[in-house]
């Protein structure tokens, strides 16, 4: 049963009624970048179709990969190449993920598909002429919640090759922790969640595998619900010891606010850089 508050709450789209536009902006955007700068396109980490990812390489000695939002059932890599920009300007390599997508996978499949995506990153440096010593993560919305669930993983206990380490750190922008609520909205047609999985499946309530530093954002003008879910994820990182700063952005939405990700002069970029 839907519940109306928490339909309101996390349904994203009707909170920006100009959400198409940011879409529109993303994808010229991106197209463009892609026809000026030389990437690794289309780069299979996985058997599946949507198992993929672009490189765009800077030479550096640091990885950034990005996880795209759409609540795990929508969105494509091919909007989000622009977000590369800022961060290749600075000498640092920047991956954008695919992910299979729900219904046709659940969030268990996406979030290991994920985590396959990392560890192919890691054994594969030297085919990109990469010299990599961590991988930095960031998302936006459901990209969020992955950073959060890929720093929560034991890699060794995945892989024995794979360092402890592997995660340099994570920006979590607009995430969300705490999967519960969405049973009780229009969200779980396609997600499915039950209590055990949304349970299951909640940084919130998965243990952190990593003191490795976080940043969480939100935008000022989102609905309240992704900044208590912010604030509340952080306190329980900060009980495990986990360095954890909060940000939120004056007069950000839920789209406008990733597009700080962008701005030279702006402080989220700035701060991504220091964490890098």
């Amino acid at each position: 049963m839907i519940d109306p508050t928490l339909e309101y709450q996390y349904n994203v789209r009707a909170a920006v009624p100009e959400h198409s536009d940011y879409f529109s902006r993303w994808q010229t955007l991106s197209e463009a970048f892609r026809e000026q700068r030389i990437g690794y396109l289309d780069q299979q980490y996985g058997t599946g179709p949507r198992q993929s990812l672009d490189l765009f390489p800077a030479g550096g000695t640091r990885l950034h990969l990005f996880l795209h939002g759409g609540y795990w059932q929508a969105m494509d890599k091919s909007f989000f190449s622009f977000l590369a920009g800022g961060l290749i300007e600075h000498g640092i390599d920047v991956a954008i993920c695919n992910y299979p997508l729900c219904p046709h996978a659940d969030l268990s499949v996406i979030v290991d598909s994920v985590r396959l995506a990392c560890r192919f990153l890691w054994r594969n440096a030297a085919r990109f002429q990469g010299r990599w010593n961590s991988i930095q993560l960031s998302g936006h919305s459901a990209g969020g919640h992955l950073v959060s669930m890929l720093m929560a993983t034991r890699w060794p206990e995945l892989d024995s090759a794979l360092p402890g380490g592997l995660i340099g750190s994570g920006v979590s922008i607009s995430g969300l922790y705490d999967l519960e609520p969405l049973r009780y909205t229009s969200i779980n047609d396609k997600l499915g969640l039950d209590a055990a999985a949304a349970r299951a499946i909640s940084p919130l309530q998965v243990p952190a595998a990593t003191r490795a530093p976080m940043l969480l954002v939100t935008g000022n003008d989102e609905r309240p619900a992704f900044r208590e879910q912010m604030f509340r994820f952080a306190e329980r990182r900060r009980r495990e010891r986990v360095p954890v700063e909060t940000l939120c952005l004056d007069e950000k939405n839920h789209f406008s606010v990733l597009e700080e990700l962008t701005d030279s002069r702006g402080i989220l970029l700035e701060k991504v850089l220091a964490m890098a």
